[in-house]
């Protein structure tokens, strides 16, 4: 396990459990970092306070205590959500422990559909193909939420993704959707709070990871995608809220 930890502010700083479901590819970390990495730079630059601690989840590595941390995030990954591979088994089993203890859980792309898929609801393969670039969503309206500042009614974020949220478990909230991702961001009472785009993600690394899979990204989609990459994402009013809603 590795820690971070940021500058100390008076008040108690808050600290967040990454649990780390993908790694990004060796020749990329140099320059890029690593899922957990990158969630560091997000959110410390909203909130320098924070402490991190980081578990390879893959190597089925997880908190001695479900204490160590006031709240977890699950990252993105290329491994699929409903497969049934033993840590994604017990990685499911961990999710539905989180809430039944009242621990606050962050979920992005593959977190996102795997704690949806492991409350009851369903992700998927999508028939539409790969969502990848900068896509635009829209917020429900008439939604009053303390941590969702500002009552914008859309927001940016950068996606790489072929399966989707089909499904929201029981007692969920849709909190964002586009055309292409009906299920675009949803939350769980005060208790889950979930994105299918990547806050995380630098336009950078986004370019370099959908050129990795150009072969098997339909042309116009990918077309597409370079051409939205001109547009600014709102990454760090999401950071705003993940932090709002896990109490910092």
């Amino acid at each position: 396990m590795k820690t971070t930890t940021m500058t100390h502010s008076k008040k108690a700083p808050m600290t967040l459990g990454i649990l780390e479901a993908g790694l990004v590819n060796e020749s990329l970390r140099p320059e890029h970092g690593s899922y957990p990495d990158m969630f560091c730079t997000l959110l410390s630059e909203q909130d320098p306070t924070v402490k991190f601690k980081f578990y390879n989840v893959l190597d089925n590595e997880y908190p001695s205590d479900i204490n160590e941390c006031d709240a977890y995030l699950i990252t993105g990954s290329k491994h699929n959500s409903y497969d049934e591979d033993p840590w994604i088994v017990v990685l499911k089993d961990y999710i539905r422990t989180l809430v039944e203890q009242d621990k606050k859980l962050l979920g992005i792309c593959f977190g996102h559909q795997l704690i949806a898929h492991a409350l009851g609801g369903k992700a998927a393969k999508s028939d539409k193909g790969w969502g990848v670039g900068i896509y635009n969503n829209q917020i429900t309206p008439k939604l009053d939420l303390p941590w969702h500042k500002g009552h914008s009614a859309q927001f940016k974020l950068l996606v790489s993704h072929q399966d989707q949220v089909m499904m929201l478990p029981k007692g969920a909230t849709l909190f964002a959707s586009n055309p292409f991702c009906p299920n675009a961001a949803y939350f769980i009472e005060d208790k889950v709070l979930c994105f299918q785009g990547h806050p995380e993600f630098t336009t950078d690394y986004a370019k370099v990871l959908m050129q990795s899979r150009k072969d098997v990204i339909d042309e116009e989609a990918y077309d597409q995608a370079l051409s939205s990459f001109t547009n600014a994402t709102d990454h760090q009013s999401v950071a705003r809220w993940m932090l709002d809603f896990v109490g910092v």
